[in-house]
C-alpha cells in the first residue's frame, strides 16, 4: 500500500489545504492488542484524542510517504496521493490509530468518505483492543452499522457512488450505547447499543474489502468534552444540521460551500452556515438548545459579514434571557452589559473578514471575559444561572448576508497547578533578537506528522512530541526564548491566494501554534511575534493581497499590541520575495508593498520594516528588491557547517546590497546551527558546534550588526538579527532543546546557551524541562510518544526505521508494514540504531510481535546503556514464551527488571535482537510487526 500526497511544492510548501487521501492495496493483518500498556498522554478533559486530515504525507525531499502514527499492514499494495485510493489484488489494506482509552463520558468519531464505486465490505470503526465497539460498513449496497447481535441497519439504504459521506457517531462508553447522524440528519431509533460491550474505547479501525475500487477519505476525528463542537464538516448544503434550529428572513438559512470555486478549496471543510436576509423588519437566526450547565464555560464562534451593517445578534443565554449578547453597533463589533447599553471591543471591524469570537464565563463570579481573533478586549458583567441556548441573527431592521462557522462550547479549562514555570526577570538589550521559523506543523495529523522526526533519537524535542496548538507547549518554548534573549519569533505563515475570505491559515485549522497557542498563553508578554509569509506567488492576484490577505494580517496580527515592532514600525517578512516580484513585475509589487504600508500605518504604526528572504549577494537581484519596496533582506537557512563560509557570504551580501538601488539593501545578520535533513533522508552539512555557534554570534552581535549601522543608521541589520531556526526538525536545523547532547550540551540546551551567552552575558538563568507529568498533557496526539520507545515499521516506503543486520541475517527489508529478514545461520541478530536516551526507571519490557517460519524455540533481547557500551549475555533477556512457529504473528515479552544491567543503568542507548536465539538454521525467516519498549 503506497499514500503520497500528489503534490510537490518547494521545501517550505509543506502542507495542502485541500489534501486528501489515497490507497491502493491488497491483503494484510493488523496488529494485535498489545498485552502491556505504554505510558499514556493526558489527562485530556476537552479535545481532540485524533485529528487526522491526512493532509501531506510525502517526503520534501524524496517524495517518499508516511501515515504517521497509523499501525498499517500493506503487504500487497501502495497508498497513493492524498485520497485512499483502493485496487486490491485479492485481500484487504487494514489501519489503525491509537488514542487515549476512554471508559467514561462521550467520545464523538466524524469521518468522511466518498467511494468512486459502490462495493461491499468497506469498515469503519471504533475499538476496544481488537474489539469492534461500533462498526459502520457497506453491505448490500447500502451503509450502515453492525448491531449488537451481528445483524445490520442500514443508515443509507442506497448510497451512491462518487458520493461524500459525512459521519459522526458519538460513543458512550460506560452505557455501552451511540448516536450517530449521516451528513447532518440523525438516524432513527438513535442511540442504539454497541456493537460489543467493551468496558473502554481506545483506536479506530479502517478496513478495505478484496476487489477493486477507491475510497476517498476526507478526515477522522475523535474529540472528548465538547458541548458543541460543530464545524458544519458533516453537513450537507441546504439542511439544517440536527440538534439546531433556523428560521428564515427571505433567503438562504442553512449550511453552505463556504466557496463557489470549483474545485472546491477545501474540500475537507467546505462548508458554513449562510444566513441571507432580504427584510427590514425580521431577522434570520441559528440556534441550538443543549442540557442546563452552570460550569465555567468557553464559547468559541467565526463570523462573517460580507457588508458591515449593524444590528446582527450572537448570544449565550439562559433560556431566554440572561447570558451574554454579542452585536454589531455603530461599525464596532460589541457586547451588552448588564445594564443593557453596549461595550465596544473590537473597533471599526472590516467586512469580508472572518472574525473569532472567545468568550470565557464564570458563574461564580458573573463575568465573561471577552476575545476578539485571540486578544483580549473587555471583562463584562452577566446574568448567571445555567446556561442553556446560544443563537446567531442577522439584523432586525438591515439586511445581508452573515456566515457562522466553527462553533464550539466547553467546560473552561484552568491551567494545571504545576503549569510552566514563570519566566525569569530579565532585561534585554537594545539590539532586538528574532527567531526563525516558528514553523507550526508539529500536530500530528495535520501536516507529515512525528513519524519522521520519531527515526532519529537526536531530534527529540525536549517537549516531547507535542500537539501544535496547545498554550503549554507555547509557553514553554517563549519561556525558553526569552530567558535566552530572544525578543520575538518570526511564524512561517501559510494561507490561501485565492481571493476568498480567509477562515484561518493553513496551519491553524483546529488549533495552531499562533491563533491558539502563542494568543493564549501566559508569557506572550516576553517574546513577541511576527509573521514571515510563504504563501504569496506571482499568481497572487491583488484582488487577493489587498482585499483578502493583507485585511486578515490587519485584524489579526497588525492589531495586536504583541506584534513586533522597532521604532514603532511592524516587522513583516516575504519569504518569497523574488517569486512573487519576479511573477508581479517590479512595478506592482511596488504597489503592493505601499498598500501594505498605508494599512499598517492605519493600524497606528509608525510605517513597516519589510523583509525579503534572499541569500544573493546580486546587487541587480537587490536592486530589483529595492525597487519592489523591500527594506532589507534575510536567509532563513544557510545550509552550512562552516561559520567562516556564512560569514563571508553575509559581507559578501552587504556589499553588494551597498550599491542596490533606487537605495542600499542590507541584509540581517542570521546565525545558523547548521543542518542534517536526516529526517527527509537528506544528506546535509551537519551542525555547527556549539563553540562555533557562539563566536558566530558574538561575530553578529559586536561586529556585523556594528557595521550595518555605521553604512545606515536607519538600516534594520543594525537593529535586529536573526536566528536559523527554532523548530525545523525535518529539514534538521532547530535551536528548540532536544536529545542532541552531543552538540546541545549535557541537557539539550547547547545552542539556547550560546545565544545567551552573548546577548544576555550577565543572565544566571537555570534550564528547566517539562517533567514527565508535564510532557504527558501536550503529548495526546502522537501514540507513539507514549512509550519508551516503538519501531512500528509502517512506513510506505523501504524503511528499517535504523535497524540492521547485525551478523548472519540476509536481505533485511521493510514493506507492508513489516521488517523482514532470513537467517543466513545458527545465530541470526539484528540491531538499532545508537543514540537512544530510554528511561531505565520507567521502562522495563520489551515486546515484539513477530511471525517465524523456523525450527526454533527462543529469541532474546540484548542492549547498551549509558554507562556500558558493550553488548554481553550477561546484560539479555530471553521472551518470556517459546517462539511458535505456526505462520500466524505473535506476541513476546522480554521482562528486563530482572535484567542488572538494564536497572543498574539510567537509560538504554541500543538493542539487539535475535529473532532465532535458539534452533535457527539458514533457511530460517523471520518478520516482525513492531518492536516496543514498555513499561
Amino acid at each position: 500500500m503506497k499514500l503520497s500526497a500528489g503534490f510537490m511544492g518547494n521545501i517550505r510548501a509543506h502542507f495542502i489545504s485541500n489534501g486528501r487521501v489515497l490507497l491502493f492495496l491488497p491483503l494484510v493483518l493488523l496488529c494485535g492488542t498489545t498485552s502491556l500498556r505504554a505510558t499514556q498522554g493526558g489527562p485530556l478533559n476537552v479535545g481532540y484524542l485524533v485529528d487526522e486530515q491526512f493532509a501531506y504525507f510525502g517526503n520534501p525531499s524524496t517524495g517518499d510517504d508516511k501515515v504517521s502514527d497509523w499501525d498499517i499492514d500493506s503487504t500487497g499494495g501502495t497508498i497513493s496521493s492524498v485520497y485512499w485510493k483502493y485496487a486490491s489484488l485479492g485481500g484487504a489494506l487494514k489501519m489503525r490509530k491509537s488514542f487515549i482509552p476512554q471508559a467514561t463520558g462521550s467520545i464523538t468519531l466524524e469521518f468522511c468518505f466518498n467511494l468512486q464505486a459502490k462495493i461491499d465490505g468497506n469498515i469503519w470503526a471504533i475499538r476496544s483492543g481488537d474489539t469492534n465497539a461500533v462498526v459502520f460498513k457497506t453491505s448490500g449496497g447500502a451503509f450502515g452499522y453492525e448491531t449488537s447481535t451481528g445483524g445490520f441497519t442500514a443508515l443509507v439504504a442506497n448510497y451512491a457512488a462518487q458520493t461524500n459521506y459525512a459521519v459522526r457517531a458519538t460513543l458512550y462508553p460506560a452505557t455501552h450505547g451511540f448516536d450517530v447522524t449521516v451528513n447532518g440528519a440523525r438516524a432513527a431509533g438513535m442511540p442504539v447499543a454497541m456493537r460489543n460491550t467493551v468496558s473502554q474505547v481506545d483506536s479506530v479501525y479502517i478496513e478495505t474489502p478484496a476487489g477493486l475500487g477507491e475510497q476517498q477519505l476526507y478526515f477522522v476525528t475523535v474529540t472528548k468534552g465538547y458541548i458543541v463542537n460543530e464545524r458544519f464538516t458533516c453537513a450537507t448544503a441546504g439542511i439544517t444540521p440536527s440538534g439546531w434550529g433556523a428560521t428564515t428572513a427571505g433567503g438562504l438559512c442553512s449550511p453552505q460551500l463556504l466557496s463557489t470555486r470549483t474545485p472546491i478549496p477545501n474540500p475537507k471543510q467546505p462548508m458554513g452556515f449562510r444566513m441571507d436576509d432580504t427584510s427590514t423588519t425580521a431577522m434570520a437566526t441559528l440556534n441550538y438548545s443543549f442540557t442546563p450547565n452552570g460550569s465555567k464555560l468557553a464559547w468559541e464562534y467565526k463570523f462573517l459579514l460580507p457588508a458591515k451593517v449593524d444590528g446582527v445578534i450572537m448570544y449565550l443565554r439562559n433560556g431566554s434571557s440572561g447570558g451574554v449578547t454579542l452585536t454589531t453597533s455603530g461599525g464596532n463589533i460589541a457586547c451588552y452589559s448588564t445594564t443593557s447599553s453596549t461595550t465596544t471591543v473590537w473597533s471599526n471591524y472590516v467586512a469580508n473578514v472572518w472574525y473569532v469570537v472567545r468568550v470565557v464565563l464564570d458563574p461564580a463570579t458573573d463575568l465573561a471575559d471577552v476575545y476578539i481573533n485571540g486578544k483580549y478586549r473587555t471583562t463584562i458583567g452577566y446574568s448567571g444561572g445555567n446556561l442553556s441556548s446560544m443563537a446567531f441573527g442577522t439584523s432586525m431592521s438591515g439586511m445581508g448576508t452573515m456566515w457562522i462557522d466553527d462553533v464550539l462550547l466547553y467546560p473552561f479549562q484552568e491551567r494545571a497547578a504545576d503549569y510552566v514555570p514563570d519566566v525569569a526577570p530579565i532585561s534585554h538589550g537594545s539590539l532586538k533578537v528574532g527567531m526563525q521559523t516558528f514553523f507550526a506543523g508539529w500536530r500530528n495529523g495535520q501536516h507529515l506528522g512525528w513519524d519522521w522526526i520519531y527515526r532519529y533519537p537526536n531530534h527529540d524535542p525536549a517537549l516531547g512530541f507535542y500537539d501544535e496548538g496547545n498554550s503549554e507547549v507555547m509557553d514553554w518554548e517563549l519561556k525558553w526564548m526569552s530567558e535566552a534573549g530572544v525578543d520575538f519569533f518570526m511564524d512561517c505563515w501559510y494561507g490561501s491566494t485565492n481571493g476568498d475570505p480567509i477562515k484561518q491559515p493553513t496551519f491553524e485549522s483546529t488549533q495552531g501554534a499562533i491563533h491558539e497557542g502563542y494568543f493564549y498563553a501566559k508569557n506572550t508578554g516576553n517574546v513577541q511575534f511576527a509573521i514571515a509569509d510563504f504563501s504569496l506567488s506571482g499568481a497572487t492576484t491583488t484582488a487577493a493581497f489587498q482585499n483578502a490577505i493583507v485585511p486578515y494580517w490587519v485584524e489579526y496580527y497588525f492589531r495586536d499590541p504583541r506584534y513586533m515592532r522597532i521604532d514603532n514600525k511592524a516587522v513583516v517578512a516575504f519569504g518569497n520575495a523574488t517569486d512573487w516580484v519576479n511573477g508581479l513585475g517590479t512595478a506592482t509589487a511596488l504597489a503592493e508593498t505601499n498598500f501594505l504600508r498605508t494599512q499598517i500605518s492605519a493600524a497606528g504604526y509608525s510605517g513597516a520594516i519589510l523583509l525579503a528572504r534572499c541569500g544573493d549577494a546580486n546587487t541587480a537581484i537587490l536592486s530589483q528588491l529595492s525597487a519592489a519596496g523591500f527594506d532589507a533582506c534575510y536567509t532563513y537557512a544557510w545550509i552550512s557547517n562552516n561559520i567562516t563560509t556564512i560569514q563571508s557570504a553575509l559581507t559578501s551580501q552587504k556589499t553588494a546590497g551597498a550599491s542596490a538601488t533606487p537605495h542600499a539593501i542590507y541584509p540581517i545578520g542570521v546565525s545558523s546551527q547548521g543542518r542534517s535533513g536526516e529526517a527527509w533522508d537528506q544528506t546535509g552539512p551537519g551542525y555547527i558546534s556549539p563553540a562555533d555557534f557562539t563566536t558566530m554570534n558574538g561575530w553578529m552581535k559586536n561586529t556585523f550588526a556594528p557595521s550595518i549601522s555605521s553604512a545606515s543608521a536607519t538600516a534594520a541589520g543594525g537593529k535586529m538579527v536573526l536566528f536559523d531556526n527554532w523548530n525545523e526538525f525535518g529539514e534538521g536545523h532547530y535551536i528548540a532543546p532536544t536529545a542532541l547532547l552531543g552538540y546541545g550540551a549535557t541537557d539539550g540546551f547547547g545552542y539556547l546557551n550560546g545565544i545567551r551567552s552573548v546577548f544576555l552575558p550577565a543572565s544566571t538563568v537555570t534550564n528547566v524541562v517539562p517533567t514527565a507529568t508535564q510532557k504527558a498533557r501536550m503529548n495526546i496526539l502522537y501514540s507513539r510518544a507514549w512509550t519508551g520507545r516503538t519501531w512500528a515499521f509502517d512506513s510506505i516506503y523501504p524503511d528499517t526505521e535504523g535497524w540492521m543486520a547485525n551478523f548472519q541475517v540476509s536481505s533485511l527489508d521493510q514493506q507492508g508494514g513489516y521488517l523482514k529478514g532470513y537467517s543466513g545461520g545458527a545465530d541470526p541478530s539484528i540491531i538499532s540504531a545508537d543514540g537512544y536516551n530510554i528511561p531505565t526507571a520507567t521502562y522495563r519490557h520489551v515486546e515484539v510481535r513477530m511471525q517465524t517460519v523456523s525450527s526454533g524455540t527462543a529469541a532474546r533481547i540484548y542492549f547498551t546503556s549509558n554507562s556500558d557500551g558493550t553488548m554481553s549475555q550477561a546484560k539479555s533477556q530471553a521472551a518470556s514464551t517459546a517462539l511458535v512457529n505456526d505462520g500466524a504473528y505473535h506476541v513476546y515479552t522480554f521482562d528486563m527488571s530482572t535484567v542488572p544491567g538494564w536497572t543498574g543503568a539510567s537509560a538504554i542507548r541500543r538493542l539487539r535482537f535475535d529473532p532465532i536465539d535458539i534452533g535457527a538454521s539458514a533457511s530460517d525467516v523471520f518478520s516482525i510487526d513492531y518492536i516496543k519498549v514498555l513499561p
